[in-house]
């Protein structure tokens, strides 16, 4: 399993607007991409962080050939950066063991 760390400049007045675009996004990139999902963090900092899980790097990396609805909710994420700044890849995580537990 091959895990990806980003952290999200999330500009404050659309707050709204990027999880309803995160969470759509997510949402495709599982049915038409073969991600296995995605958890949204909010740190201390107020930093929007997400922690994305892939079976394998290529095929996160192979994951931007998307659908129309896709590129729509990519760019309503993308629309609600503070001016100037756009996401940042933290991580990219190969998984030696996983105890985390599934509820």
């Amino acid at each position: 399993m091959f895990c990806v760390v980003y952290r999200f400049p999330v500009s404050a007045d659309k707050e709204g607007q990027f999880k309803i675009g995160w969470s759509n996004l997510t949402k495709i990139l599982k049915a038409e991409n073969g991600a296995l999902g995605s958890r949204l963090h909010r740190n201390h900092d107020g930093d929007w962080i997400a922690y994305a899980q892939w079976p394998d790097e290529k095929t996160w990396e192979s994951s931007d050939n998307n659908s129309a609805e896709a590129v729509k909710y990519r760019q309503m994420v993308r629309d609600s950066f503070i001016e100037g700044r756009s996401v940042e890849v933290l991580y990219k995580l190969n998984v030696v063991e996983d105890l985390l537990e599934r509820i």
